[in-house]
């Protein structure tokens, strides 16, 4: 019997599987610096984020993003730290 198609598990080393999830959730730590937000970190578990999401010199901002097909479909603040005060 001839198989022309490779499955999955049959593929080479020199070509290893890519399996990318098409939807996910994770939890990401942003810090602004000088007026841009910058992604520190990023954990699939909300409880290591939010234990390393401390208050920095700079503000902080602790978010959950969901993603479809490696693109960000939805974005929440969780937590902001070290926000700055406005003087009115």
């Amino acid at each position: 019997m001839l198989v022309t198609e490779t499955a999955p598990w049959q593929q080479s080393a020199s070509a290893p599987l890519r399996m990318k999830a098409s939807r996910y959730e994770q939890f990401e730590i942003w810090q602004l610096n000088e007026n841009a937000w910058e992604r520190l970190a990023y954990f699939q578990d909300l409880d290591v984020a939010s234990a390393l999401a401390q208050p920095r010199s700079n503000p902080i901002q602790l978010k959950r993003a969901k993603y479809d097909e490696g693109q960000l479909v939805e974005e929440e603040v969780l937590a902001e730290l070290g926000a700055r005060r406005t003087d009115e």
